[in-house]
């Protein structure tokens, strides 16, 4: 019926809320895929996106226009969703969906400067109380600054304002782990790391930074067969959610460099995006195979704004 179907979406969307901040993916993005297959409409549509189905959305005739435009610049065709996303923030300037999409469409093509503005502006215009969407939008603007445009500063600054209002907010805590551990800081990004684990997060990449960062080799072994179990399970039900950060953990302290290379090729075919495209060089450089990666940035076409991209190609050599 109408009704339940509505209570559903509300149920989808609150799951995959948490599922984003608190790396519930048991429980919560776990429940939120077996609505979206109970359902049909918007809450199929919610689910598939989450799930990283995106051909699904984009060859559905009844995709909500905003799910529409989300699968486009999940895909690495942005340019095609930008000019009505500028048109819905214009025609509704306190949405905030339609703006935090335009900001990831102007992110796409390297306009750094220009994303950042929207995710200031949709934070301006919110209303609301919810320190979910407030560390939502700080999150973004902390990848956005430490991660695509090469300012971890700014990023860093983003991540700690995030994590004021949602401290239990996992990835935004590891990212802040992670520029911590880049400046020195192992003693205190291993103590984030240890807090996002003792409140329970089902998230394996706290498991997997440790893995990789712990001094003691048993301690790194361990953390490593935690991670290496969570996303064998992440994977198995939910693989093209999950290809790019299990890639991640087995180009690095999973130790299982061709494993890596199948996700992350799976993955840059779905998604020809910068960031799928770096996983692949990454995976492939990991495995001994640069002259792969270079072939695979030769023939690959992406925006190549993201700095951490272009630094991988120089260093690897490729002309």
């Amino acid at each position: 019926t109408r009704g339940s179907s509505e209570h559903a979406e509300r149920v989808l969307a609150l799951r995959l809320q948490r599922a984003s901040a608190f790396g519930t993916y048991g429980d919560d993005f776990g429940r939120a895929a077996e609505l979206s297959e109970a359902f049909g409409g918007k809450v199929a549509v919610s689910g598939a996106s989450a799930r990283h189905l995106f051909p699904l959305v984009l060859t559905d005739p009844e995709a909500p226009e905003l799910a529409r435009a989300a699968a486009l610049i999940a895909v690495g065709r942005s340019e095609e969703a930008e000019d009505d996303l500028r048109t819905l923030t214009e025609t509704f300037p306190g949405a905030r969906v339609p703006r935090l999409l335009l900001s990831a469409a102007l992110a796409a093509r390297g306009d750094h400067v220009g994303a950042d503005a929207e995710l200031v502006e949709a934070l301006s215009r919110y209303r609301g109380v919810s320190p979910f969407v407030v560390a939502e939008i700080y999150f973004r603007r902390g990848v956005l600054w430490a991660e695509r445009a090469g300012r971890p500063d700014l990023g860093e600054r983003m991540y700690r304002q995030g994590l004021e209002h949602l401290p239990g907010h996992v990835s935004m805590g590891v990212h802040l782990a992670e520029l911590e551990f880049e400046r020195g800081e192992t003693e205190a990004a291993l103590a984030r790391l240890d807090r996002r684990l003792a409140a329970g997060t089902q998230d394996p990449e706290p498991w997997s930074k440790r893995a990789e960062w712990h001094p003691d080799p048993g301690q790194r072994a361990e953390a490593a067969v935690r991670a290496d179990a969570g996303y064998r399970a992440l994977v198995a039900a939910h693989p093209e959610a999950f290809w790019d950060h299990a890639s991640e953990f087995y180009s690095g302290p999973g130790d299982r460099a061709e494993t890596a290379l199948d996700f992350a090729l799976r993955n840059l075919a779905a998604r020809p995006t910068d960031r799928a495209l770096l996983l692949v060089l990454e995976a492939a450089d990991a495995a001994g195979r640069p002259d792969a990666a270079c072939r695979v940035a030769r023939t690959t076409s992406t925006p190549r704004t993201d700095a951490p991209l272009l630094e991988t190609i120089r260093n690897l050599g490729c002309s």
